[in-house]
């Protein structure tokens, strides 16, 4: 069996759920294949799969920020790079005729499936659309979301990442007319299939809280987050350790209680490793944290709507607290921090949705519905 795998290109997210699921497939005896651009091109070449390119595409953005001027300015290139990848599609799925295709947020595979009668399975986390504030916005997001609806007809199974009702994660994103399975949330690494927090700890030198920043995002509102923390650390009785999320070097420095690191290669022993997490809000890092059962500090990347979605989904299910990056300063801060640390009710909700996450396992769940479906 063949299966073409063409996850969306913007980030790292998409292709790390599709390689978490392709893991899945490999242990079926299947030929995979993938089809994606951009930073993920090379992340998924990296990890042994055979992988095919398409032309780069990207939102407008400013110092790292989604700007909604630019992305709108740059539509006629942005419909151009499409058109090509459309074209590129249907001439590798003639070629390959793959059983079936697995797409994560990518509609062009959707497209040209449709058009060779290839089956398709679609994985989202984001069906409705949620803008930054604009004129009309609501208007906007009711056409977009209703395309976007007509769009997702052509596949024969849609699922969203996360778990059911009512512990869905990006509820406001997945309230839709549409009929959607959901997996459970999608993961590289399981902890149970990680050493234990004590030993971890031990392997980095560490014997007391351990306090995890992982910090992505421009470099300005970045920079901001590290002055803070650093700023912060001396008041708390813990080991702090910054990663500013820059790949390559892993080149740790150590001043006082606070480790800073361009990047780690093992992020998920430094997940379960820790005792208090600060991150983003993304859905894929937020899902790990849940299942790793941390308490986490959320600080959503301004104009990531996305975010802003997980967000108040991290509020509704009271599993961790979430900051405006407008209120950072190492004393709010420092603050989150030390109420997180005693707050029972959020360690309790946390190993509740373990619980329910251990009877949802996203990768295998989808790699099933795909073989299945291909039968």
């Amino acid at each position: 069996m063949k299966v073409y795998i063409t996850p969306c290109g913007i980030g790292l997210g998409h292709s790390g759920r599709m390689l978490s699921v392709a893991e899945q497939l490999k242990k079926k005896n299947v030929e995979i294949f993938f089809s994606t651009y951009g930073p993920a091109y090379n992340f998924v070449k990296k990890n042994g799969y055979k992988v095919f390119d398409a032309p780069d595409i990207m939102w407008g953005e400013t110092d790292g920020v989604v700007d909604v001027g630019k992305t709108v300015a740059k539509a006629p290139v942005t419909a151009k790079k499409i058109l090509e990848h459309y074209l590129l599609e249907c001439k590798r799925i003639k070629k390959l005729k793959p059983d079936i295709i697995l797409s994560d947020s990518r509609y062009t595979p959707l497209l040209a499936a449709s058009k060779h009668k290839t089956p398709v399975v679609y994985v989202a986390n984001q069906i409705k659309f949620v803008f930054p504030e604009m004129i009309f916005k609501k208007k906007i997001e009711n056409i977009a979301s209703k395309v976007n609806y007509r769009f997702l007809k052509n596949a024969d199974e849609i699922i969203a990442p996360d778990l059911p009702p009512p512990y869905t994660l990006a509820k406001e994103n997945l309230d839709v007319p549409l009929n959607i399975h959901f997996s459970g949330f999608i993961l590289r690494t399981r902890p149970e299939n990680l050493p234990s927090q004590k030993e971890l700890k031990e392997k980095l030198g560490i014997n007391n809280l351990l306090v995890y920043a992982s910090l992505s995002g421009p470099g300005k509102s970045k920079e901001k987050l590290v002055d803070a923390l650093i700023k912060a650390a001396p008041d708390l009785n813990a080991t702090v350790v910054i990663v500013r999320g820059i790949p390559g070097s892993a080149n740790e420095k150590r001043d006082g209680n606070i480790i800073t690191m361009k990047w780690v290669e093992k992020r998920e022993e430094m997940l379960k490793a820790s005792d208090i997490v600060i991150s983003r809000c993304g859905h894929i890092i937020t899902s790990e944290n849940i299942t790793y059962g941390k308490p986490t500090i959320y600080i959503p990347q301004p104009n990531q709507t996305e975010q802003y979605v997980n967000a108040g989904g991290v509020q509704r299910l009271n599993v961790g607290r979430t900051m405006r990056e407008g209120e950072i300063n190492a004393k709010n801060l420092k603050k989150s921090i030390l109420n997180i640390i005693d707050d029972r009710e959020i360690k309790n909700n946390l190993k509740k949705m373990q619980e329910i996450g251990e009877r949802h396992i996203g990768e295998e769940y989808v790699a099933e519905r795909v073989m299945r479906i291909a039968e």
